[in-house]
């Protein structure tokens, strides 16, 4: 898998969604709530097992932290804050949603 650079990450907190600028010239604007729901993190998978169905319209990121020069770590007003975003997830996550949408 080739690496993708995540050239700006923009949060846009009033629409609860953020603009994602990669280094191929690649544009996408995504929902918070599916970022939310896209948790790779331990704690998030072990929710959705007990409640599949869990709505996430109402999250927003409250805070964005660097991870090295690879990744970022969403931190969300519900609590969740373990979730690790690489670069390379978030340029796959952005493409799928743009594929189903």
């Amino acid at each position: 898998m080739t690496e993708c650079l995540l050239s700006e990450f923009k949060l846009l907190q009033k629409e609860r969604k953020v603009i994602l600028d990669f280094a191929d010239g690649s544009h996408f604007e995504l929902p918070v709530s599916y970022l939310r729901a896209a948790s790779a993190a331990a704690d998030h998978k072990q929710a959705m097992t007990a409640d599949p169905n869990q709505d996430f319209s109402h999250v927003n990121i409250t805070a964005v932290e660097p991870v090295g020069l690879y990744a970022l770590k969403l931190v969300f007003d519900d609590g969740h804050q373990t979730g690790i975003y690489s670069f390379t997830l978030l340029h796959s996550l952005a493409h799928k949603y743009n594929s189903s949408n």
